[in-house]
């Protein structure tokens, strides 16, 4: 159960939540739908009311910040070096899968996979 509390120009909102516990007596038929209250969502919108925008705001570029000093120098870095080793299949199988015994349909299957493959330098 929840009490809503509006101020004078209905802008901000409070509320109290209280939950109530009953022992049940009988066997629940499992089939029985059942309704619960989904406190994430309300959270999610008290926060989207009650906060400025130049806190997102602040938490936008710091999550801009974090990813390219971070995961996206890795992937750069990355790609870079494999570049230098895997230019073609060619490459791929003089470099990677003949030094680690791989038959030829299994090289083709790492190269030419359409979501992994290593034929774009997107995939790693």
């Amino acid at each position: 159960m929840t009490k809503l509390v509006y101020n004078e120009e209905q802008s901000i909102v409070n509320f109290s939540i209280w939950n109530y516990f009953t022992e049940m007596d009988y066997s629940r038929d499992l089939d029985e739908q059942v309704y619960a209250l989904n406190l994430g969502p309300l959270g999610f919108w008290s926060q989207l009311e009650s906060t400025s925008i130049v806190w997102f705001a602040i938490q936008a570029y710091g999550g801009v910040y974090y990813e390219l000093s971070t995961s996206m120098k890795n992937q750069a870095i990355g790609q870079g070096l494999i570049k230098q080793y895997i230019k073609d299949k060619k490459a791929l199988d003089a470099n990677l899968c003949s030094v680690m015994n791989m038959t030829s349909e299994g090289c083709a299957m790492l190269w030419e996979d359409p979501l992994y493959g290593l034929s774009d330098q997107n995939h790693y």
